[in-house]
């Protein structure tokens, strides 16, 4: 190699030395100009790449595919809205086209008797099954009899969903036996299912008092002869926290709420047994799967009596008895309840929302009495609360801890010195419905739901998909 051209001695200058900061220069220069060509090359690649015929196909392929998965995803949310507004659309025209059915049938055995006389109407009952089943000794599918032909307890009757039990009991023909501590309410309400056209007695009972409760009992079969259902609504309620709530108190409503349900199948279990069948009805709460705060002693009860169910269930079950126990689960119902509630809040408590009628927990009871039911939801909003529940304990307790706090209050001061019905009746409230008839749902997809195994299913698993979304949601 030539002194001339050695990189390691330089270029020699004018005087024949060496110039190695000319060299060095050149050197770097050389390095930037190899550089940009490659960086050069590389855009010149990509650009070649996507302007490749293949790689655009494949790329609008992709954008097109994408943007269809979005749409069917939104079509599906779309679709799946529109399906549950016409499941709770459908629900009351089915209910009402049975009620029609039935109504028709009557008339129509009503007119051929009138007509012909008894054996012709016996005749068209036989031949005529689906339209007359009425008639049957028992529901098609279910070992209980028709409501029509039963002899029905409802003991907490002269208010809220109590009251309106008992008048769609009597609608459909049963004869029965209302019960509660006050007795005007008692009273008003066996004369409005008079004036009807219905049969109902009353007796007027402390649901603390066992022996008042079997009074109830035995003058039902006094009546009547028999006992096959025995519906229990009677509840008292707290709301305070439980640091303000007396030992007293939450033994009151203890007694009332869960020993009251206790003394209530104690009481009608030995003539229900004696009829050979029947149903026990009790009305716990959603409470009674997930309790809220500010109610310490009645979520305590609630739970109580899901307990006590359960295991009467099945000592039943072991006896080979068709006697069958049900656990009704409220949602927030628009009664009186809440106006009769002792409160330590300092403002007039309500129901958690969602709200509903209470013709909404009527009709499952009145399901229950003729088709056997272990569990059963009464609004849409208990079978969501039971079912995130199971999901995660700790996540309903931030939600519920968030919400419920201000959520179970009314803008109307109350003071705790105000009159309550804890430990004895209060007058004024002998109605079915609250002061939140504005808030209230008197329709319940749920109701349809829980009456039919198939949907119950399919709403199990779109309670999961809902817990998800709502997960997503707040995170």
């Amino acid at each position: 190699m030539s002194e001339n051209n050695s990189e390691l001695n330089g270029n020699p200058n004018h005087n024949g030395k060496p110039n190695y900061s000319e060299d060095r220069a050149l050197y770097e220069l050389r390095g930037e100009i190899e550089e940009t060509r490659g960086e050069l090359s590389e855009t010149i690649d990509a650009i070649q790449a996507k302007l490749n015929p293949q790689a655009i196909k494949d790329r609008v392929t992709h954008d097109v595919r994408e943007a269809t998965v979005e749409k069917a995803k939104q079509f599906a949310e779309v679709a799946k809205d529109k399906a549950h507004q016409l499941q709770e659309a459908a629900a009351p025209v089915i209910e009402n086209a049975r009620e029609k059915v039935a109504q028709l049938s009557e008339s129509v055995q009503a007119k051929v008797q009138e007509v012909r006389g008894d054996n012709a109407s016996a005749a068209i009952s036989t031949t005529s099954s689906t339209l007359s089943v009425d008639r049957a000794t028992t529901v098609p599918g279910s070992p209980l009899k028709p409501i029509h032909q039963q002899v029905i307890v409802v003991f907490g009757a002269s208010s809220g969903i109590g009251r309106e039990t008992a008048i769609q009991f009597a609608r459909k023909g049963a004869k029965v036996v209302v019960a509660a501590r006050g007795e005007d309410g008692l009273k008003s309400l066996v004369e409005s299912i008079r004036n009807f056209g219905g049969e109902a007695i009353y007796q007027v009972a402390d649901v603390a008092e066992y022996q008042q409760v079997q009074a109830v009992a035995s003058r039902a079969v006094g009546e009547y002869g028999t006992l096959d259902t025995w519906v229990h609504c009677a509840g008292v309620s707290l709301y305070a926290t439980f640091e303000n709530t007396s030992p007293e108190e939450f033994r009151r409503v203890l007694e009332v709420n869960l020993l009251g349900q206790i003394y209530g199948a104690k009481a009608a279990l030995p003539h229900i047994k004696k009829e050979g069948r029947g149903a026990l009805i009790h009305i716990s709460s959603v409470e009674g799967k997930r309790a809220l705060p500010l109610q310490s002693a009645y979520a305590s009860s609630k739970h109580g009596i899901i307990g006590f169910l359960d295991a009467l269930r099945m000592e039943l079950q072991h006896e080979k008895l068709p006697v069958f126990v049900t656990n009704v689960m409220p949602a927030g119902i628009n009664t009186p309840f809440f106006n009769k509630a002792r409160t330590k809040l300092g403002v007039k408590p309500q129901p958690a929302p969602p709200i509903y009628h209470p013709q909404v927990v009527a009709e499952v009871i009145l399901h229950a009495a003729e088709h056997p039911t272990r569990d059963i939801f009464a609004g849409g909003a208990a079978r969501m609360f039971a079912v995130m529940q199971n999901v995660s304990g700790t996540m309903m307790d931030k939600y519920l801890g968030k919400t419920m706090f201000e959520g179970q209050k009314t803008d109307e001061p109350k003071s705790s010195d105000a009159p309550d019905n804890l430990y004895a009746p209060l007058a004024g409230y002998d109605k079915v419905g609250g002061d939140f008839a504005d808030k209230a749902k008197a329709k319940s997809l749920m109701k349809w739901v829980e009456t039919n195994p198939n949907a119950n299913r399919v709403l199990k698993g779109a309670a999961v998909a809902g817990l998800a979304f709502l997960l997503l949601r707040r995170k």
